[in-house]
This record gives C-alpha cells, sequence and structure tokens, in this order.
C-alpha cells in the first residue's frame, strides 16, 4: 500500500499553517517541501520550517 494514499495534502498543510487558500497550499506543498517524493515526516519537517521562517 501506497504510504499516501488517501491522504489529503491540503489538510496536512494547513495543520501546519491554518487559513491559507487552495492556491497557497499547492504553491507550500510543492515549492517548499520535498512532496511528492519526500516521506510524510520529510514533508512535515519542511512545513514547520516553512511556518517558521514565515513567523519569523
Amino acid at each position: 500500500m501506497n504510504e499516501y494514499e488517501g491522504l489529503e495534502w491540503e489538510r496536512l498543510v494547513r495543520k501546519h499553517i491554518p487559513n491559507v487558500t487552495d492556491e497557497q497550499c499547492e504553491y507550500i506543498l510543492w515549492e517548499k517541501t520535498t512532496f511528492p517524493l519526500g516521506t510524510i515526516e520529510e514533508i512535515e519537517e519542511k512545513l514547520v520550517e516553512y511556518k517558521q521562517k514565515v513567523n519569523g
């Protein structure tokens, strides 16, 4: 079974960075994380790093 099967990626992004638009979710996921090749853990790590960078 694929580890990504059935995962709602926008929900994962919004878990770390709430109140972003669908377009922002897509941008963050594709441009600021290791998606689609990284593991879920790697992607979440990049989301946390991005949130810290944006929030200062």
